[in-house]
């Protein structure tokens, strides 16, 4: 898979480097070589959106580790051109002064034993400022570095909220060091506290993509922490980021209506023998797809290997529930071709698209690997999960990408209609699928006042599928429980058709049948005027003309229709007769 840079993001995963004035040797070799291989890789404008660091930046909470982990950030932040509001960082538990606050701390951990107690101390501002001194260092550092105020000395819930092409992201920034320590003794001790998801969970708009940075995995959580603080999280973000264990890896915690996929990075540097790591991600905001690649030091080659990359999406495709009446209403205004059958595609009600095996075309269902292979397939694809999105969108950048998507659809249709069984197989589609549309919407779902189908009908026959629109208002005046509305639409709809392709019989026969109705106004007398003209009946075109005069259609929309009638019959008063007739002008 292949992921275009225009609609998605891309970011750097690094985390827990350690980094120690004792070391400093063997840390300027490795990362001396991780800054020219992500040079090389990354770097450009452009080329990323987004840096994260999920802890362990210093070895011991030190101010003057961070010196050191400075250098190579900015460094970092000009080869690859993110600006600092894009550098995204948690504290982990090396992050932490552990000679500091130890009377606080001891105390802590013996009282911080349920959610009850963890919420009070959350919610008390003083004890806050006690134990996070611990963490000053790094809290002073990040706010440097990121060029912004993000940590205060007693803050505890932290997110930032941007627009990435058109997209809202919400970035939340989750502190699961500030009660730990280092060493095994931290293993189901640790807190995050349920009321820090929730507090920053209410900084951000519920409609966005929202991506949680922690560091330690939520299986070291407190057992009394374990499975809230994963559920908050899972309903929450979209993708987790953490560290801590140096072993990368991938997984996807499934809930009902959305996935969290979660990227555990490797360490960045643990020694310059070690199987050092960084990652990199990328996902496709229109259709919900992403890859991970892994990079990995080899001590023997000064170098980075880039691993196999690794698939994953945003959201099982079959949990996306998206409407039929929905799917119609925001596609319709760009008129595409087969809209019913889209409608259903998109709606998990038409299962099946036609693809060409040995040169022959079939219909395939969506969950062979052939069609989902299909441009076809990918398309609907993309634009169910755009509609589902709609919300975390700008309503500008949604418009704009949703017009490009039925761009591609219509460029897939005509490339298939260029065989006419395929064409055959279309059409068959559209008419199952327009039973599905009907059974399954209101008007209202569409347009208000308009039934679906003549709806539809209206939008092929302007987008010049004239004998599949002429195939559906048949239909629909045939049905028993149409109303008066939709058989008088139905018939106008028929008339202009059959106009606008030089059939000005057949158009005259149904703009008879338009007047007949008892919802005839004005437009409609000129409609048959037009009709009459067509066919020589300048006479009766002169009668309609003043009756939509009398009905109150302006002169200036009489006196086209008119003007030409004249010229035929030689009623040189006609036009006056329409200026003095209720002249409101």
């Amino acid at each position: 898979m292949t992921l275009e840079t225009q609609n998605t993001i891309r970011w750097l995963h690094l985390s827990d480097f350690h980094l120690r004035k004792s070391g400093k040797w063997s840390q300027d070799v490795v990362l001396r070589t991780l800054l020219q291989d992500i040079s090389e890789r990354y770097a450009g404008p452009d080329s990323l959106d987004f840096i994260f660091i999920t802890g362990d930046l210093a070895f011991s909470g030190q101010s003057e580790e961070y010196l050191l982990i400075e250098q190579f950030i900015r460094e970092l932040l000009k080869i690859t051109g993110v600006s600092p509001d894009r550098l995204m960082m948690v504290p982990g538990n090396h992050d932490v002064d552990r000679d500091m606050e130890i009377d606080a701390f001891s105390g802590a951990r013996a009282a911080l034993r349920d959610p009850t107690e963890v919420d009070k101390f959350l919610g008390n501002e003083g004890r806050r400022r006690t134990l996070f001194r611990r963490q000053a260092a790094f809290r002073e550092f990040a706010n440097r570095i990121c060029g912004r105020a993000i940590y205060s000395e007693t803050s505890y819930h932290h997110a930032i909220q941007l627009n990435v092409r058109g997209l809202s992201v919400s970035i939340l920034l989750l502190d699961s060091a500030w009660l730990s320590e280092g060493g095994r003794g931290d293993a189901f001790t640790i807190v995050v506290g349920e009321r820090q998801v929730i507090d920053v969970s209410r900084q951000v708009p519920s409609a966005a993509l929202t991506i949680g940075l922690m560091h330690h995995p939520i299986d070291w959580l407190a057992p009394f922490e374990h499975s809230p603080i994963k559920n908050l999280l899972a309903d929450q973000c979209h993708l987790l980021f953490r560290g801590h264990v140096h072993e990368d890896s991938v997984e996807t915690i499934h809930r009902s209506r959305k996935d969290m996929n979660v990227f555990t990075a490797g360490a960045s540097y643990l020694s310059r023998l070690s199987n050092n790591c960084y990652g990199y991600g990328i996902i496709d905001l229109l259709s919900g797809d992403g890859e991970c690649t892994t990079h990995k030091y080899r001590n023997d080659t000064k170098s980075w290997d880039k691993q196999e990359s690794q698939k994953w999406g945003l959201i099982d495709q079959t949990n996306i529930d998206v409407t039929i009446g929905d799917s119609c209403r925001l596609l319709m205004p760009h008129d595409p071709p087969y809209p019913s059958y889209l409608a259903c595609l998109i709606g998990h009600k038409a299962m099946e698209v036609p693809v060409l095996l040995k040169g022959q075309p079939l219909l395939v269902g969506l969950t062979d690997s052939t069609a989902k292979a299909s441009p076809l397939s990918q398309v609907v694809r993309r634009m169910r999960h755009v509609i589902f999105w709609r919300d975390c969108w700008t309503e500008k950048e949604w418009e704009v990408e949703m017009a490009r998507l039925v761009d591609s659809y219509k460029g897939v249709i005509g490339e298939l209609e260029k065989q006419q069984t395929t064409k055959d197989l279309l059409i068959l589609r559209e008419e199952h699928c327009e039973k599905i549309v009907q059974s399954m919407t209101t008007p209202e779902a569409i347009a208000p006042d308009l039934g679906t189908a003549v709806q539809q009908a209206m939008h092929l026959a302007d987008s010049g599928s004239s004998e599949l629109a002429v195939r559906i208002l048949e239909r629909v005046i045939a049905q028993d429980d149409v109303t008066d509305t939709e058989i008088h639409l139905a018939y106008r709809v028929l008339t202009k058709m059959y106009l606008a392709e030089a059939q000005p019989d057949r158009a005259l026969e149904y703009s008879k049948k338009v007047l007949a109705s008892s919802q005839a106004d004005a437009s409609d007398y000129l409609l048959s005027a037009t009709c009459c003209f067509n066919s020589g009946e300048f006479a009766e075109a002169t009668r309609l003309i003043e009756k939509a005069r009398e009905l109150g259609a302006p002169y200036s929309e009489t006196k086209g229709i008119a003007t030409l009638v004249v010229g035929q019959t030689g009623d040189s008063t006609l036009l006056q007769r329409l200026r003095n007739n209720n002249d409101r002008e």
